[in-house]
């Protein structure tokens, strides 16, 4: 339990000493920041972007011979937020239901409402839907209907004009496809912390799974014993 404990409270300061070392470094004359080296690489798809702290491999330069040691993995978590999610992609007038309505295409969803707010409709638009278009012989103008499976209904959208109908069908289109392209990430919006967020030091340690993993000693050659005698971090707490 005390090694544990020992080796919890090194690893939580290594990103404080690592900061320490890496800081601005002065000059007579000039102020200049510490040159960075790609030593190693990691590839992470849409996949991986879960909202869960995961454990990646990293792919180490051998030619860096003078590099710090790394461990051959780092902790981090993936997050996407698609556009779509916070942006509209088209605002305007439709024909919903034989009434006019101000729809706001958003969030996989098409909302309308009139111009009292009295009737409201929220349409799913998602990669299960699906659009075909026919020409309304009575208004003479083309109709879109969106087909929803998870409220099992058909609805008839028709635009002021043929440009305007035009501009929705491309719209809905996008939609539908960016639900196939971004698949889980569009149907959740991920936490991403402001940049001005002061993160814990030791999270990643708390969430990091260390079963299974070898002790070391201050005499072992393994990759993170270097680190410690590199890092000169205190033998005894």
């Amino acid at each position: 339990m005390a090694a544990a404990i020992k080796q919890r409270k090194k690893l939580s300061d290594i990103p404080t000493s690592v900061g320490k070392r890496l800081s601005v470094t002065k000059r007579p004359d000039d102020l200049y920041s510490p040159k960075f080296h790609e030593i190693a690489r990691c590839k992470v798809a849409l996949d991986d972007a879960t909202g869960m702290i995961r454990t990646y491999d990293l792919a180490v330069d051998a030619e860096q011979e003078d590099a710090l040691p790394l461990m051959g993995h780092f902790c981090a978590r993936v997050a996407v937020i698609p556009d779509c999610l916070l942006q509209a992609d088209f605002i305007g007038i439709l024909e919903c239901q034989g009434t006019r309505m101000s729809c706001t295409l958003k969030n996989l969803e098409l909302e309308c409402s009139d111009a009292e707010h009295s009737t409201t409709l929220t349409i799913p638009i998602t990669k299960q839907s699906s659009i075909s278009q026919c020409l309304d012989p009575s208004a003479g103008r083309q109709t879109i209907t969106v087909c929803c499976p998870r409220d099992e209904k058909k609805h008839q959208l028709m635009a002021v004009n043929e440009e305007e109908h035009g501009l929705w069908w491309d719209a809905i289109e996008q939609q539908i496809l960016n639900h196939k392209a971004w698949k889980h990430a569009c149907e959740k919006l991920m936490t991403i912390p402001d940049k001005s967020s002061k993160f814990t030091a030791g999270s990643i340690f708390d969430a990091f799974d260390f079963s299974g993993v070898p002790r070391f000693s201050q005499s072992d050659s393994s990759p993170m014993s270097q680190i410690l005698r590199r890092l000169s971090l205190p033998e005894t707490i």
